[in-house]
């Protein structure tokens, strides 16, 4: 099942305002922000700001990139 991404941006005072909508079959079910300065050597990284489903766990999880976050998916749905 295929996993789309659209960008946004997140009203965050903190400076982690890069991030994207997680879509399945064009229905929202993750957000992701991309972490910033404040976060040290995990800078650039993806974090799970949120899932509203109950097939996927990963609230609080890092991820490198979001082909990581999406094989993460892809693993749990099995």
């Amino acid at each position: 099942m295929a996993i789309t991404f659209e960008p946004i941006r997140l009203d965050a005072p903190y400076g982690d305002s890069d991030a994207v909508l997680a879509l399945r079959q064009g229905r929202l079910f993750a957000v992701l922000s991309r972490l910033g300065d404040l976060h040290g050597t995990l800078k650039g990284q993806w974090y799970v700001e949120a899932v509203f489903t109950f097939d996927v766990e990963g609230v609080g999880a890092v991820f490198p990139d979001l082909d990581a976050f999406e094989t993460h998916v892809q693993q749990q749905l099995v």
